[in-house]
């Protein structure tokens, strides 16, 4: 096992994994569609445990792939995710990827100071108001769940609070196992 600098858990090497872990290692390795190939670092966190980790990878692909928000408010809802936990390594990576995908630079800094931006269209103000409220309160006002509502429906709700659930848990993975302190 190769510890590796940045995580208090050893990052296991393809050498040193079960057949299972090798299994799932190789899902959430394996080259996307564009080409690219993903880090999977929160993966890489939890492969210790391959079951778990096979479901959760298998929950982001659910999300990436068969959600409907537009992709430049999916990394709105996971920016507001990751910087209401003050992730850093998310955020650099997904404020790069709202950029890349459309989302406007005032909005990505505001969010990343922790502030509600100016100049939101309706969807875009639906979706933060949404995300602090639920974040910041534990509940989301009717006002705020029935804008997201008008904007998104049913389904919008339910992919809205899962991205945004689902993004809380990689922040905390790569949080609680960050050797800085």
């Amino acid at each position: 096992m190769a510890e590796q600098s940045g995580s208090r858990l050893p990052l296991l090497e393809p050498q040193d994994m079960t057949p299972a872990q090798r299994e799932v290692y190789e899902r959430f390795t394996a080259p996307r569609p564009n080409g690219t190939r993903p880090k999977g670092t929160p993966y890489r966190i939890t492969l210790h445990w391959p079951e778990f980790t096979g479901l959760w990878f298998q929950t982001g692909e659910t999300l990436r792939k068969q959600g409907q928000l537009p992709a430049s408010l999916s990394e709105l809802v996971i920016l507001m995710a990751v910087s209401h936990w003050q992730c850093e390594h998310a955020m650099g990576t997904h404020a790069m990827a709202a950029r890349n995908k459309g989302l406007p630079e005032s909005i990505v800094s505001a969010v990343l100071r922790g502030q509600r931006p100016e100049g939101m269209d309706a969807a875009q103000a639906a979706i933060h108001d949404y995300c602090n409220e639920l974040q910041i309160s534990h509940k989301v006002s009717a006002a705020s769940h029935d804008a997201v509502l008008r904007q998104f429906g049913p389904f919008g709700i339910v992919e809205l609070t899962a991205v945004l659930g689902y993004y809380t848990m990689v922040a905390m993975t790569l949080n609680a196992n960050s050797a800085a302190d």
